[in-house]
């Protein structure tokens, strides 16, 4: 009973996690492919110094490039942790001490999940990028929320993935953390 219990909370975080990753995705390639041509000529236009040949291209290939930015770096970011929790997943963390007492709830957290956080916040990053991009040159800017929020909750989202993902590591021992080494793809 206690395992399947386990397991049903596990999927729980990784589908609530995976939720938020898919609607934060294509929330920023709808808001990106809805940056105006003009706003995109606009920023061309910063640059006298390029070539116009490529500032054209700029203007052309903006929308498509960044939406298959989105959709490859997020895969290359969720692939190895992918991998990792698919291979790995029997090993159990056994570490005790303060880091179970903070990270306790992390056994519920799979590798995946951890990855699905990064890609979730280079997401947000991407968004504030496209937002920064176009705040810069829009005729009527946002003033409600100004880039550097966006960049800020960006990092905020980023210090706090490397502190779960230092959390998760350190809740395994060094002989299991030795055993995890060996199903992570290295390049």
């Amino acid at each position: 009973m206690e395992i399947m219990h386990k397991k049903n909370s596990r999927i729980g975080i990784t589908k609530k996690i995976f939720t938020a990753f898919f609607v934060m995705s294509i929330l920023a390639l709808v808001y990106i492919n809805l940056t105006s041509t003009s706003d995109l000529k606009l920023i061309a236009d910063k640059f006298p110094e390029v070539d116009i040949l490529l500032r054209k291209a700029f203007v052309k290939g903006y929308k498509m490039a960044m939406s298959l930015g989105v959709f490859f770096v997020d895969i290359l970011l969720v692939g190895p942790f992918a991998w990792l929790s698919y291979f790995s997943d029997h090993i159990e963390a056994k570490r005790v001490g303060l880091i179970n007492k903070i990270g306790g709830w992390l056994k519920d957290v799979s590798f995946f999940d951890i990855g699905l956080l990064l890609a979730l916040d280079f997401t947000v990053a991407v968004i504030a990028f496209n937002f920064t991009l176009v705040n810069a040159v829009d005729n009527t800017p946002i003033t409600i929320i100004t880039p550097n929020t966006v960049w800020i909750l960006a990092g905020i989202g980023f210090v706090l993935w490397a502190i779960v993902s230092l959390i998760k590591i350190y809740s395994y021992s060094s002989d299991q953390r030795d055993d995890l080494k060996k199903y992570i793809i290295k390049f």
